[in-house]
């Protein structure tokens, strides 16, 4: 995984606010990891958290999905684009993590999902479709 990439990355939101709050902790852990990798991240999570007071932290979300597409368009024409799924508790039931698989299959991005192991490192590894079964599978970690 040597070379630099530019990732979108997504995560489940919604939830209570420490809930949402230990999500946010392990996401900036992972951008601090994937920044001493030299890759770069983007990813509405951070955005919403950071400008949502906890009343608005579960609204119905329109404004970002809108934001997430967005981004993700935008990404999708730079060299080395990727998506990462955290998959975090909650990730197969979220609309928003449903909307951004979707459009990362169809904008053909090279996708990946991030496994937090034990030791609280950060294994990447593919994140294949399975057309047989209709879901998500991880596939092989990527060195």
């Amino acid at each position: 995984m040597s070379a630099r990439a530019h990732i979108y990355l997504s995560v489940p939101y919604r939830g209570t606010k420490e809930e949402i709050d230990e999500r946010m902790r392990i996401v900036s852990d992972l951008f601090s990891w994937a920044r001493k990798h030299g890759h770069f991240i983007s990813s509405p999570v951070l955005h919403h958290y950071t400008f949502n007071s906890t009343e608005e932290a579960n609204d119905n979300g329109d404004y970002w999905l809108e934001y997430s597409k967005q981004t993700m368009h935008m990404l999708a024409g730079v060299d080395n684009a990727q998506f990462w799924l955290l998959p975090l508790p909650g990730w197969e039931k979220s609309s928003g993590v449903a909307m951004e698989l979707g459009i990362a299959r169809a904008l053909q991005m090279t996708m990946r999902a991030v496994a937090i192991e034990p030791n609280q490192n950060f294994v990447v590894h593919k994140l294949l479709w399975d057309e047989a079964t209709g879901s998500w599978d991880f596939g092989d970690q990527i060195k």
